[in-house]
């Protein structure tokens, strides 16, 4: 299973890198849009967010949006020998740091954010499928952050990332909700 997972990971990550920067623009603003018009983003007020590759659905515009609404945003922060992952807050794209595989992550010295704190957390992802299920990076980091998590789960992805079914693990942790460029899909 993890090897099938590795195979659909790179040719997705594969398609992803070819899409236009023209093409990932709109969708940029279309997912943007659709997350602003979500109960869970409008009732929020910490949001868990990471700070996407190149290839990803872009974040910062998000982050700026969660900044002029007064939320407080807070980011991800591996720490590879635990395999754990902390978030910290974030109030400036000035304090970040960038760690292995060009990953930008919150200077050590911010305020850390505790799970309890975090209304929504939107989880990374290279494929979602449509019960809510997702091959992330290959780490397991989210899946261990969010066991016990008790707020709100949204995935954002270009359409093209969806799929009608991914491999699933018993330690696996789906979703409530996968927000695309052309439709918001409820998972639960």
């Amino acid at each position: 299973m993890m090897e099938e997972k590795k195979v659909k990971r790179n040719l997705m990550k594969k398609n992803l890198k070819e899409l236009s920067l023209l093409e990932r623009k709109e969708m940029n603003k279309e997912i943007l849009s659709r997350v602003e018009n979500t109960r869970e983003w409008k009732e929020a007020r910490t949001i868990g967010i990471t700070l996407s590759l190149p290839f990803e659905v872009e974040t910062r515009d998000i982050i700026e949006k969660a900044w002029e609404e007064g939320k407080r945003v807070a980011v991800p922060k591996c720490f590879p020998q635990t395999h754990k992952l902390e978030f910290y807050q974030l109030s400036s794209f000035t304090e970040l740091e960038t760690v292995q595989f060009g990953i930008e992550e919150p200077l050590i010295t911010a305020e850390k954010i505790s799970k309890e704190e975090l209304d929504v957390i939107f989880v990374p992802g290279v494929i979602f499928a449509k019960n809510g299920y997702r091959v992330g990076f290959g780490g397991g980091y989210y899946d261990r952050y969010l066991q016990n998590y008790l707020g709100e789960k949204i995935s954002i992805a270009f359409h093209i990332q969806i799929a009608d079914f991914v491999p699933i693990e018993p330690h696996d942790i789906p979703v409530g909700k996968i927000i695309t460029n052309q439709e918001v899909l409820i998972c639960e």
